[in-house]
């Protein structure tokens, strides 16, 4: 889907009125953080909607604000959310209409009026009327003419909305996206990367890069096109040791991080190839992806800086983890430079026709009958017998085995099994899978 294919519709407002909350409430998949701190959202989300059988695009932006804000940031999230606004169809100002107008309220309103666009004023958090209509006549200030009060958290007053917002969406004929044929997550520690890969691999600007850790706060997906695949690329928080997640914003930073592992096809890890090393957590991370059974690919960032020296020393690090890093490709790239950027996307498909390669059980079955006839599987002296292998879906490489005795089935029997399936079939990068039941 291109970014012009449907009618926009932005939310935008100063910090802290309940944007993200607002759109949690239209949505139907996406979620946006929130938190009850200000200017938790920085990049933009979206997800495309339908009312009243018009379909749209429903932006949750990080919020217009005077200059003087705290975070560093605030320079790249109001240029980001200028540009949504300029670039929407509709815009929903979202005010707060419990405790009133602000002068930063008065700052957003003069730049809508600016934009010349569609624009729906919307009093969020009026649970309580009268402390509403106390601050009723100030926001007929703004200069929007009627507004529509509503309460995110309880659903009041959406309905309403969702009609005016319909009634304003220009006629389109294209159509709700079909569910993309790969899913792609970015994992990693922060600062390693991920976001100047994800805007790489779009070729525009989607994600906002900086050199601070944790930029980006939540799950950013875009589709692109690759040799005519549909494909979700998906970049995500940075995460770090348990022990050093302190506040409540960055513990849901990784619950989005990791809730967008579990609906992925493929990860890609990212690495700072500088370090030297791999660390606990990165390890951690890969394991993680192997168990949810997820394609796996290694990515080493920055490989611009890495010296011989670098590269020597990262290769002794993780020579006691061979026996699992043996099974995942691995990519020294740079961001900066563009060096092998290109690569990742032919790699991403190889591993997409290794996940989906067709394996047929029966011939299988025989093909390891005959193996194990010449290195038979023992336990304390007792052969072993697999009668059968199956694989269980067309997405993964998860087999059921029916044996003899599944108890003396142990992680040894189960490595011999998947090396003679990595042996006879190109699984590099996939997670091997199986279920044990008895005959």
């Amino acid at each position: 889907m291109s970014k012009s294919s449907f009618p926009r519709v932005a939310l935008v407002g100063r910090t802290n009125v309940g944007k993200s909350t607002l759109f949690n409430r239209l949505s139907k998949r996406t979620e946006s953080l929130v938190a009850d701190q200000a200017g938790v959202t920085r990049d933009y989300i979206s997800e495309a909607l339908t009312i009243h059988g018009k379909n749209f695009e429903l932006i949750d932006t990080g919020g217009l604000a005077p200059a003087g804000t705290e975070d560093p940031l605030y320079n790249d999230i109001a240029a980001v959310s200028e540009q949504e606004c300029q670039n929407a169809d509709v815009v929903l100002f979202v005010c707060d209409g419990k405790n009133g107008i602000t002068m930063e309220d008065k700052t957003v309103a003069k730049q809508l009026h600016k934009l010349k666009k569609k624009v729906i004023l919307v009093l969020n958090k009026a649970d309580n009327i009268q402390t509403f209509k106390n601050n009723e006549a100030d926001f007929y200030g703004l200069g929007f003419g009627s507004y529509f009060a509503v309460s995110a958290v309880h659903g009041t007053g959406i309905t309403e909305l969702l009609n005016e917002i319909a009634k304003n969406l220009p006629e389109t004929t294209a159509a709700l996206p079909a569910a993309p044929e790969c899913k792609i997550a970015l994992l990693g520690k922060p600062n390693v990367g991920k976001s100047s890969l994800m805007n790489a691999l779009l070729n525009y600007k989607r994600s906002i890069v900086s050199d601070i850790a944790g930029t980006t706060r939540e799950a950013i997906s875009e589709r692109i096109s690759f040799y005519g695949q549909d494909i979700l690329v998906t970049d995500t928080a940075g995460i770090r040791r348990k022990r050093k997640v302190t506040d409540d914003l960055e513990t849901l930073m990784v619950k989005s991080s990791l809730a967008a592992v579990r609906t992925a096809d493929i990860i890609l890890l990212l690495v700072d190839g500088n370090d030297g090393r791999l660390s606990d957590q990165e390890l951690k991370l890969m394991f993680y992806a192997f168990e949810e059974n997820k394609a796996l690919i290694m990515i080493y960032n920055k490989s611009d800086l890495m010296t011989d020296e670098k590269m020597n020393l990262l290769t002794y690090e993780t020579s006691e983890y061979d026996f699992f890093l043996k099974n995942i490709p691995k990519i020294h790239i740079s961001c900066l430079t563009g060096k092998n950027v290109g690569v990742v996307m032919r790699e991403i498909e190889k591993i997409r026709e290794r996940f989906l390669q067709p394996i047929n059980s029966a011939e299988l079955t025989v093909e390891l009958h005959e193996y194990f006839r010449n290195k038979p599987l023992f336990h304390k002296g007792v052969k072993l017998q697999v009668f059968s292998i199956q694989k269980r879906k067309e997405k993964d490489m998860a087999f059921n085995l029916c044996v003899s005795d599944p108890r003396w089935f142990g992680q040894s029997q189960l490595q011999c099994i998947e090396n003679f399936l990595r042996k006879k079939y190109d699984l590099l990068g996939i997670p091997v899978h199986f279920v044990i039941t008895k005959r």
